[in-house]
């Protein structure tokens, strides 16, 4: 079956450039759009896996019962603070702004021992899917994914992140979630900007 895929690959490196101050009313360049993107809160035991309820990890929400959230701990050391999460279902919804360049970037890793695939949308259409190989693994393996993109010029002013994992005896692992606004002026470069959204082709 082809997907549509908005973007793939890694971020591209780009030359350093000056933050500009925020408009009114809107936060500034490098101010993260996702709450809670490390799953830091609650703050929970930290040796033990815990079974979350969805209400207690808001904005996040999820198709299942409960969000699974693991602490760092020597075997499975979180990508970023003390806490990680294990996808089946999770999402969260961030306002954006039309025409606007964003950085987006996150940390997975499989399950150790576990085999599985990670996708992840943005408003229902799939970015990027990892098969997430965790064979042999007996702690976590985190790799970074980052990419930057430029929001449709049509009205929109939300995005919903997805993330959806499918395994037999498990699923991956996610870990510091980021949305961030790029401090970008009108003499912006190709090289900058991995992909315009409104570009997307079946592949």
């Amino acid at each position: 079956m082809k997907t549509k895929a908005l973007f793939a690959g890694l971020l591209l490196v780009a030359p350093v450039l000056p933050i500009l101050s925020a408009e009114e009313g809107q936060p500034g360049p490098w101010t993260n759009l996702v709450v809670n993107g490390s799953f830091e809160l609650p703050s929970l035991p930290g040796d033990i896996v815990n079974i979350v309820p969805p209400s207690e990890l808001e904005p996040w929400q999820t198709a299942e019962s409960a969000f699974s959230v693991w602490p760092s701990v020597p075997t499975a050391l979180a990508a970023d603070g003390r806490q990680h999460v294990e996808v089946v279902s999770v999402w969260q919804t961030v306002p954006i702004r039309p025409s606007v360049d964003y950085h987006f970037s996150f940390y997975h890793s499989p399950r150790p021992g576990v085999d599985s695939t990670l996708t992840v949308s943005f408003n229902g259409f799939v970015i990027r899917r990892f098969a997430e190989n965790g064979s042999g693994l007996t702690g976590f393996n985190w790799k970074r994914y980052g990419t930057n993109f430029l929001a449709p010029s049509s009205p929109n002013d939300s995005l919903t992140i997805r993330f959806d994992g499918i395994g037999v005896a498990g699923n991956a692992h996610i870990d510091g979630v980021v949305l961030e606004r790029l401090p970008l002026n009108s003499t912006i470069r190709a090289s900058e900007v991995e992909v315009c959204w409104p570009t997307v082709t079946a592949t």
